[in-house]
C-alpha cells in the first residue's frame, strides 16, 4: 500500500492514517490506497486515480487492505482532538488481530517513544513475525538466542546485542512503559501524569480518579480504562516479565544549581545504564536532552562505540564526557 498525498489535520498537521498506526495514536486516520490495480496488478502510483493500462477506477478500500476487515470511521484527530466528524474521513481497520495493527504495535513498542529497543525497527519484526518467533509485544522476552542464529542475517553479536537491549527494558521507567502500550490519548505527557500520579497503583485506578487529573477528561480516561479491562490478561503478561520503576516520591523539582542545570545534552554509545534511566537522571539535574548534536549542544555523553557524533562533537569543540565524569556530577 502507498499513501496518498492529502488529507492531513488542518489545525495540526498530523497525517491521517487509514491503519491504527501506534507511532502516532492507534485512532489516527490516514487515506491509503493499493499499490496495485485490484483488475489487472498493474503498479499504481501514490496520485493515479484510474489504472493506466486497464483504466480500472481506484477508489477507497472499504476493507483492511491487510486484514480483510471491515474498516470505521474516526471523526476526531487524536494529536489535537479537533472535530473531524463533519469532514470527509478514512477508514480505520478495528481489529486488534489485524497483522498490520500486530506489527506497528510491535515497532511503537520498541521505538524511541516507547521502551527505546536498538535493533528492532520495521524490518527486524516483520522478520520475527513472518517466520513465527513472535506474534505480539510479550512474545518479545521470551526470544532466545539460539532461535535468531537460526534467521537469515543473524550472527552471535547482532543476537546478543538484540536479547540485551529488551533485557534492557525490564527496569523502565512506569511511564514510558505506559506510552510503550500505544492507548489511544496517552502519549509521553498523560503518561507522565499518571505514573506521578498512582505510581504502580495505576493499574488499579477507577475512572473517577484519573478523571480528576488536571488535563484529564472522561474521554482520556475512559480510553485508559477501556484498554487495560481489554489487555488484562497482555498487561499481566507483560508485568511478569517487566518491573517498571515508579516515579520517586515527592518527586522534586528540576535542579537550577547543579552542573548540568540548563545544558543541552547529547548522548551516544553505549552506556551501562538504560539510556531513558540516564535521560531521566540528567532533566532531573535540569538538562535538556538533544537527539543531534549541533553548535548549541553543550555537553556529549560518551559511551562505547560513540560513532559519528563524537566526531562532530570534536569539530564543534563540545565539552565530552565519559561515563565515570558524567556519574561524578549526578551524584
Amino acid at each position: 500500500m502507498q499513501a496518498q498525498a492529502l488529507n492531513v489535520c488542518p489545525a495540526c498537521n498530523l497525517a491521517l492514517l487509514l491503519k491504527n498506526k501506534p507511532n502516532f495514536c492507534p485512532k489516527c486516520v490516514k487515506f491509503l490506497k493499493a499499490a496495485y490495480c485490484p483488475a489487472c496488478a498493474s503498479p499504481l502510483s501514490s496520485q493515479q486515480q484510474k489504472c493506466p493500462k486497464c483504466a480500472h477506477k481506484v477508489g477507497m478500500p472499504s476493507v483492511c487492505l491487510d486484514c480483510g476487515g471491515d474498516l470505521i470511521y474516526q471523526e476526531y484527530c487524536t494529536r489535537c482532538d479537533l472535530d473531524l466528524s463533519h469532514r470527509a474521513r478514512g477508514l480505520v481497520c478495528p481489529n486488534s488481530a489485524c497483522p498490520a495493527r500486530v506489527q506497528e504495535s510491535l515497532v511503537y513498542f520498541a521505538s524511541k517513544q516507547g521502551l527505546e529497543i536498538k535493533g528492532l525497527g520495521d524490518k527486524v519484526v516483520a522478520q520475527l513475525l513472518r517466520v513465527g518467533l513472535i506474534k505480539g509485544v510479550a512474545d518479545l522476552y521470551t526470544l532466545q538466542k539460539q532461535d535468531l542464529l537460526k534467521l537469515e542475517g543473524w550472527q552471535e553479536k547482532r543476537a546478543d546485542n538484540l536479547i540485551k537491549a529488551i533485557n534492557d527494558t525490564k527496569h523502565t521507567p512506569l511511564w514510558r512503559f505506559l506510552c510503550a502500550l500505544g492507548i489511544e490519548h496517552v502519549g509521553k505527557g498523560a503518561s507522565q501524569i499518571l505514573a506521578n500520579a498512582f505510581g504502580l497503583q495505576v493499574f488499579n485506578a477507577t475512572q473517577e480518579q484519573i478523571t480528576k487529573l488536571k488535563g484529564f477528561e472522561s474521554t482520556i480516561a475512559a480510553a485508559f480504562m477501556g484498554f487495560l479491562q481489554e489487555n488484562k490478561e497482555l498487561i499481566k503478561t507483560l508485568l511478569s516479565h517487566i518491573a517498571p520503576t515508579p516515579p520517586t516520591p515527592n518527586l522534586k523539582e528540576p535542579s537550577t544549581g547543579g552542573f548540568f542545570a540548563g545544558k543541552n545534552v547529547v548522548l551516544t554509545g553505549t552506556l551501562s545504564q538504560p539510556r531513558a534511566t540516564i535521560c531521566q537522571q540528567l532533566e532531573q539535574q535540569g538538562a535538556h536532552i538533544q537527539t543531534s548534536v549541533t553548535k548549541n549542544t553543550d555537553c556529549l555523553i560518551c559511551g562505547d562505540n560513540p560513532g559519528s557524533k563524537l566526531t562532530k562533537a570534536q569539530s564543534l569543540g563540545v565539552q565530552i564526557l565519559d561515563e565515570e565524569a558524567l556519574f561524578s556530577h549526578l551524584d
